[in-house]
């Protein structure tokens, strides 16, 4: 009974709708918003893929992880080989686990 984020759905739509569904899913997440009359709100807008270049991270010697919605750092450990989720923390300064953010940049290791 539990949905995980990337998982495909199928659902159910009535043959007469479905030609507007399908232009709908060609939509981005902020312009389905803005058709329901709502705003994108900041936490929206940090979870799209942006493309830094590494010249200009800090640390551009390091492995980096942007955290996404429903990120725990275990999780982001298992995703990279030979890491703990403590040496994570350790590496990022962060004390408490629970207070990574969507949006935000972890290093995950040195680049070999």
């Amino acid at each position: 009974n539990t949905i995980r984020i990337g998982q495909k759905l199928t659902v159910y739509v009535e043959p007469s709708r479905a030609d507007r569904c399908s232009k709908i899913d060609l939509m981005s997440f902020s312009e389905k918003q803005k058709m329901i009359g709502k705003t994108v709100s900041q936490v929206a807008k940090t979870s799209e893929t942006q493309t830094v270049p590494l010249a200009s991270l800090p640390d551009a010697g390091y492995e980096f992880y942007t955290v996404r919605y429903g990120d725990t750092v275990w999780d982001i450990a298992k995703k990279f080989e030979g890491i703990t989720a403590g040496e994570i923390l350790k590496l990022n300064n962060i004390s408490d686990a629970s207070k990574i953010q969507v949006g935000q940049k972890l290093k995950i290791r040195k680049r070999s």
